[in-house]
């Protein structure tokens, strides 16, 4: 609900097709954008640590190190395994994937194109696409599993161009990476050309976020910029980006909730006990709900 007198601030985002959903320094979550009645039943009682969105489920990390999925439960994306030393989860289309304790990925949900066919590694971080999944080992090398229809895996059959990567994100049908230095470096459907976005360079990044049509880096200094229609976070300093279908929303420093993007869905309007719009620069067609065009 809305009514939310002790809202300390969302500490992480989840953002998916068209809705997104926070996650409160309490563990608590809260959902908006197209039908958020899918996700009635999530447990209030439970505390949660991180979420991730599929396509029409959400999955959550609890504190205890266990991992729940709800919505519409189709392919047993609803019956993660009962491992309770996971320390993170991804989910992509209709698919989810944890990671564990022992640097270990087990994945569950649809498998048409092997995207739960885990390939053995001692992983650090995973990212999921559409249909296929990724790892960052501790060695810095990524390695992928499932679809490569896009190219979103081949790059990585050169060893030297797999390894070197110090952060790793999986969007639609893409994949991309930091290397260590902040090079960021996309493949798949998003090129690793970043020209491709209208500018030469993005700068050096910190992390990266991976929707469906939007890859943002944020820089070391936690400005942010996302690829589709070149837009930039003006002066804010963000410290979480979540991109979903066509929207994208983030945590600023300041403990804001900002959204841009499309909205016909509700999924850009952050509920009002977290808004605060953004300064967002662009072409003018994303903005911020509410939020003013900025002067070019």
């Amino acid at each position: 609900g809305e009514n939310c007198d002790d809202f300390g601030g969302f500490a992480s985002l989840a953002a998916a097709d068209d809705y997104t959903c926070g996650l409160t320094a309490q563990g608590i979550i809260h959902c908006w954008g197209d039908d958020p009645s899918r996700f009635q039943e999530l447990p209030a009682a439970e505390s949660f640590s991180q979420l991730s969105g599929g396509a029409e489920f959400l999955c959550g990390l609890r504190t205890d190190g266990t991992v729940g999925c709800w919505g519409r439960c189709l392919s047993g994306i609803c019956d993660p395994p009962g491992f309770d030393d996971f320390t993170a989860v991804s989910a992509g289309r209709g698919h989810a994937c944890g990671l564990r304790t022992d640097g270990t990925i087990v994945c569950w949900g649809a498998n048409g194109a092997g995207q739960t066919d885990v390939l053995a590694g001692n992983y650090r971080k995973l990212a999921l696409g559409y249909y296929h999944s990724c790892g960052l080992g501790v060695d810095g090398v990524i390695t992928c599993w499932g679809r490569d229809a896009e190219g979103q895996r081949a790059p990585l059959a050169d060893p030297e161009f797999a390894a070197g990567f110090q952060d790793l994100a999986a969007g639609g049908n893409y994949t991309c990476g930091v290397r260590v230095g902040g090079q960021p470096v996309c493949f798949g459907q998003r090129q690793a050309d970043w020209e491709v976005f209208g500018v030469e360079t993005p700068g050096q990044a910190h992390f990266l976020a991976a929707g469906d049509d939007d890859v943002c880096i944020v820089r070391p200094d936690f400005t942010a910029y996302c690829s589709r229609d070149a837009i930039l976070l003006g002066d804010a300093r963000v410290t979480t980006l979540a991109a979903g279908r066509s929207h994208v929303c983030g945590l600023a420093l300041a403990g804001a909730t900002w959204c841009w993007g499309s909205n016909g869905d509700g999924q850009s309007t952050v509920p009002a006990f977290a808004a605060t719009a953004p300064p967002v620069c662009g072409n003018g067609r994303v903005e911020p709900a509410g939020g003013e065009a900025c002067d070019d």
